[in-house]
């Protein structure tokens, strides 16, 4: 893990901060963020490692679910290409194992970024999950993912029936320049 200066940190927090806003404001109408959620709170996390994140929960009526963007730099223990290989469906299916998922190709520009929906077999009700993979030529990895319902409440709201985002949102956001950080 690289030792990082003061600034180095401050960069990447506001890195992840920005990447948090983008995704805040990509956000169709109808569905509002949940800002006082004490357990998907609006605190992007950036790691020495090269790994960003940003959550936040959602709700259109007294439905909830959860939206997500994760970034893995080269370098990062997840983003390494020798751990997740492919792209398209391959990269898709292989960066969220479980539940394991059905993938569509859908076209951004001249690429084809894998999106990838499935359903959690063992829970009452049945969550479900959609998300899309890119990894950039320089080897950044983004993974941007909805959720019908969070999973750490105790007694969890009604699940979104329909998630924010379409397959080509998704795709979309995944190869935006937005989520791709500089290669450490």
């Amino acid at each position: 893990m690289p030792d990082l200066s003061q600034e180095e940190w401050d960069a990447r927090r506001n890195r992840a901060r920005e990447m948090l806003d983008y995704l805040l404001a990509a956000l169709p109408a109808g569905y509002t963020v949940v800002r006082d959620d004490p357990l998907n709170p609006l605190e992007p996390m950036a790691s020495s490692s090269g790994i960003y994140q940003a959550y936040f929960t959602v709700r259109q009526g007294k439905q909830t679910g959860l939206v997500l963007v994760e970034v893995h730099s080269p370098q990062s223990p997840i983003g390494n290409q020798n751990r997740w290989q492919g792209d398209g469906c391959d990269l898709a299916l292989e960066i969220w194992p479980y539940p394991r998922g059905k993938c569509q190709l859908v076209t951004v520009g001249q690429v084809k970024v894998g999106v990838a929906q499935a359903r959690w077999s063992n829970e009452d009700p049945k969550r479900s999950a959609q998300w899309a993979a890119y990894r950039h030529p320089d080897g950044v990895l983004v993974k941007v993912a909805q959720i019908s319902g969070p999973d750490r409440y105790w007694k969890a709201p009604p699940e979104l029936k329909k998630l924010p985002f379409t397959a080509q949102q998704l795709a979309d956001l995944a190869v935006s320049e937005r989520f791709h950080v500089d290669v450490d």
